[in-house]
């Protein structure tokens, strides 16, 4: 789970702002002389917000866990990362609990994730929006997305069935076709 610092330190946003200070931008934004120039816009808008107080930012978490964030994700297969974490025992709730979702989730899923972060990473905005929605309708359409809503959310039984059982068992060309 991210905090707001997380999310600063992992560029997902450029500012995390005090609810208290929505309705003065609100106001701003609203009286505002717009450009056509979508550069000016957007000065516009980084000025709006360096004028105001933001949060109160704590440190991230992710930052402190970066670099055994590294060494766990130091891996060529999605099977060697699979087997070297089910073999750490770890008192850190955060890792524990990262860990076990990881062992418990759909191993098609996790080779497909694996193969977006190894394979995507030279990728535009856009084409990473393209990829993403693909593999969103994808993931929709198959197997373990609709057992993994009937066992958490109808039936909540907490036993999905996913088909493959294992990692080893998915193959390269299922992991293709989310592409």
């Amino acid at each position: 789970r991210f905090i707001g610092a997380d999310i600063l330190y992992t560029r997902m946003a450029d500012y995390i702002i005090n609810s208290l200070f929505f309705p003065k931008i609100k106001e701003s934004v609203s009286t505002v002389a717009w450009s056509e120039s979508n550069q000016e816009n957007y000065n516009i808008i980084r000025q709006i917000l360096d004028s105001g107080p933001n949060a109160i930012i704590s440190t991230p978490l992710l930052q402190s866990k970066q670099s055994l964030i590294d060494e766990l994700c130091d891996f060529d297969s999605i099977s060697a990362l699979k087997n070297h974490w089910a073999k750490i025992k770890s008192e850190d709730a955060w890792l524990d609990f990262a860990l076990q979702n990881f062992l418990r989730g759909s191993p098609t899923s996790a080779a497909v994730i694996f193969e977006q972060l190894t394979t995507g990473k030279g990728l535009s905005l856009e084409e990473t929006f393209k990829r993403e929605l693909t593999m969103a309708k994808k993931f929709s359409r198959e197997h373990d997305f609709i057992e993994g809503v009937r066992a958490l959310l109808i039936e909540k039984d907490n036993n999905p069935q996913w088909l493959p059982k294992k990692i080893e068992e998915v193959s390269k060309h299922k992991v293709s076709e989310y592409f």
